[in-house]
């Protein structure tokens, strides 16, 4: 197995089921409190990483360091760090985790050729469905493809939402080995993409007062964590569209794999937005994660979230 590894994409379940699931074949629990450390780029010196990733196992045959979000490292520390891979591997297991990547960089250069990128974007709206029916597999419930697309409409297309909603229908089906679309009807959210289309259009023209109502239309049936869910991935999509810069919703439907509906949203909801706008638009998105998880005031913290993303100093 390669000792270098990447996984780049802007959908995080898919990077936090990937990387899970690799240090799991890794690493065995017993060893993993002397062999593992998990390191954030953003808040790391680079003299660190190399440190760590220079470090020999403890009692054991190896070492796995994860880093994640490599590519918020300022220029300086990449430098660092695709010097030190151009020398060769780490004695360790180097695990890196991206949202985005030159792939003309020295780093991706190095892991590709040395290691294993394991590309995370987020599935074309058809093949949705099909992730939901896996997923559905993988908590041991059937759920057909009828019954999949009708969780995906009432839903939407956001990877850790469709898998919350999942993980509560297979409690409450309990022992029944199948998940049919009547109890899709009778337990998944009714959070559809339309709803969130309504929230991130008056973010995206400032409208404090029509969020804030969008936002409290959607908590009387919501609980803020699949909501926040559907922004983030709201605002994936629309990084995607700045970054492609199709011109039409055929062109951005192809490039992007959302259906053309969203992609004539998308399209209008990009004129707000230039690149450089997503990185703290995501850091405040990533903020409220962590208050809705751990403050136990979770409709609070989405409050404040879509306060700030309406405030003139994110975005156009």
């Amino acid at each position: 197995m390669s000792s270098l590894h990447l996984f780049v994409g802007e959908e995080d379940l898919l990077v936090e089921e990937g990387v899970r699931a690799l240090i799991d074949e890794l690493l065995p629990a017993e060893v993993r409190a002397l062999n593992f450390d998990t390191l954030d780029a953003a808040a790391t010196p680079p003299a660190e990483i190399v440190l760590r990733l220079n470090t020999l196992p403890f009692f054991g045959d190896r070492r796995v360091v994860l880093v994640k979000d490599v590519d918020a490292l300022p220029t300086e520390g990449l430098r660092v760090l695709e010097e030190h891979l151009s020398h060769g591997v780490p004695p360790t297991v180097a695990i890196f985790t991206a949202r985005g990547i030159d792939r003309r960089s020295r780093l991706f250069k190095a892991i590709q050729q040395h290691g294993t990128v394991h590309p995370c974007d987020p599935p074309g709206w058809r093949e949705v469905p099909v992730w939901v029916e896996r997923y559905a597999a993988r908590v041991r419930k059937k759920l057909k493809p009828p019954a999949a697309q009708h969780l995906v409409s009432l839903v939407g297309t956001d990877l850790r939402t469709l898998a919350l909603e999942i993980e509560k229908l297979a409690a409450y089906v309990g022992d029944n080995p199948e998940i049919t679309g009547a109890d899709v009807e009778a337990v998944a959210s009714h959070l559809a993409e339309a709803s969130v289309f309504d929230l991130t259009d008056a973010i995206g023209a400032r409208d404090a007062r029509k969020a804030m109502a969008a936002l409290q239309s959607l908590l009387q049936s919501e609980h803020p964590l699949p909501i926040l869910a559907m922004i983030a991935g709201q605002f994936r999509r629309l990084a995607r569209t700045v970054a492609v810069g199709a011109r039409s919703e055929s062109a951005l439907a192809a490039a992007i794999g959302v259906h053309p509906y969203a992609a004539r949203k998308l399209l209008a909801l990009a004129r707000h937005y230039r690149w450089r706008d997503f990185p703290p638009i995501f850091a405040e998105i990533e903020e409220a994660d962590r208050a809705i998880k751990s403050t136990g005031q979770p409709e609070l913290a989405l409050e404040t979230l879509v306060a700030r993303l309406c405030s003139p100093g994110v975005g156009v």
